[in-house]
């Protein structure tokens, strides 16, 4: 069996009432407090030397017949106004302790002397049917080949040590293409605001041209660098980059920290003539899909359907454009009915209990087909909460449910 590393979301703080035994190392903790300034969704959290899950994932892993954990209880309260101004009505997640006491790579869930968290493959299976989307995965032998950066899901961000390789990397001179709408301000992993954007095709100081993707990071919300960010524009500037890529399927993903910008419009011919290949639009008509658009950043076609439950969105790999692949996404808009009520059960789980299936509303998002296998996107409403669940789906077959976001208190019955 594989075992994995890893480096769950941190963003609550230990709080006044937690009690620590600082003789050993990591300490030991006598009664705990978890304290709140935002939340960025996932069902595994972290706050040094401690590992919580929310209710509905514990009460997963207490049905399953996994080995090397207990639950515990603590208290969680939240920061305010940071709580309010990030999460709005949004309430605190309902959490149990997961206290670890299994041997890493013997036990499903293990830790190391540091207090690393080490799971198993069919452990790692259990906490993706919840959301694990700001968790750092890597394989057990990351730990003795130094290696980091997510290599199992490439599109997580930097774990603790990654950050640390990074910050310790020499600052460089950069050039490359802003890419499109690649901006965004949200939660770092200390629950600090942070802002990325993405440089799609760049090069570094060797000079060598690299079509992949550079994500940058700085800290704050990044409003006044957002509004200089022109799309598909050149620009130079420094930073420092993790010391390894991350593979992705079509291109390379690279990580780096922004120090400094030097300049827009930089000249470099080559980087132009990317530019002016990524922003061309390529477009064609399928008379079931309707139109679909190249995004040349993301090897997707995208557009948008009309069903009996209205617009869904379509996506398509670039690298699947066949009409196979359209068939596939095709079959699937065609059976949503059946989709849905395959899915009813699963999600109405993850929403914490049976649901009358009268009492719970999905509406289908998009539809998103690689292969043989198509991810359907389905906000799920209840009387009291909403979430959004990636649904896979094979030959009109559900394989699996996974929450994408977490369950919101207070929605509205529809």
């Amino acid at each position: 069996m594989s075992y994995w590393i890893l480096d769950p979301e941190a963003s609550p703080q230990l709080g006044e009432s937690t009690v620590l035994d600082t003789a050993t190392h990591p300490p030991g903790v006598k009664s705990l407090e978890l304290s709140f300034r935002g939340w960025l969704g996932d069902d595994l959290m972290s706050s040094f030397p401690v590992l919580v899950v929310t209710r509905s994932l514990a009460a997963r892993l207490g049905r399953s017949a996994m080995s090397g954990f207990e639950f515990s209880d603590l208290r969680v309260s939240t920061q305010e106004p940071e709580w309010s101004e990030t999460m709005g009505t949004t309430p605190c997640p309902e959490l149990s302790w997961l206290t670890v006491h299994g041997a890493p790579g013997v036990d499903d869930f293990g830790l190391v002397s540091d207090g690393t968290l080490v799971v198993s493959s069919r452990a790692l299976e259990l906490l993706r049917e919840g959301s694990l989307n700001h968790c750092e995965v890597l394989p057990l032998s990351a730990l003795e080949h130094g290696l980091q950066g997510g290599p199992d899901d490439p599109d997580l961000p930097l774990g603790r040590e990654g950050r640390r390789l990074m910050a310790a990397a020499p600052v460089v001179r950069v050039t490359g293409i802003v890419e499109a709408d690649s901006g965004f301000t949200g939660l770092g992993r200390d629950g600090q605001p942070e802002f990325s954007f993405t440089l799609s095709g760049w090069r570094g100081e060797d000079g060598r041209f690299r079509p992949g993707r550079l994500w940058l990071h700085c800290a704050g919300d990044g409003v006044d660098l957002e509004s200089q960010l022109e799309p598909w524009r050149p620009i130079a500037l420094r930073a420092r980059l993790h010391p390894v890529t991350r593979p992705t399927p079509g291109l390379d993903r690279s990580d780096g920290e922004l120090v400094e910008l030097l300049a827009f419009g930089a000249p470099d011919p080559e980087l132009e003539a990317h530019a002016r290949y990524l922003s061309t639009p390529f477009s064609f008509d399928d008379p079931d899909l309707g139109t679909l658009a190249l995004n040349r950043s993301t090897d997707l076609f995208t557009g948008s359907a009309e069903t009996e439950h209205g617009p869904v969105t379509v996506m398509l790999s670039a690298k699947d454009d066949s009409p196979q692949g359209r068939e596939v996404a095709t079959r699937t808009l065609a059976s949503l009915d059946a989709v849905l009520v395959d899915a009813h059960d699963r999600i109405a789980d993850r929403l914490g209990g049976p649901v009358p299936m009268q009492s719970l509303h999905l509406q289908p998002l998009f539809v998103s087909s690689s292969g043989d296998e198509v991810d359907v996107g389905v906000l799920a409403t209840s009387d009291d909460r909403e979430a959004l669940f990636e649904v896979k789906v094979r030959d009109g077959s559900v394989l699996s449910v996974k929450e994408a976001s977490q369950a919101r208190e207070g929605a509205s019955s529809r």
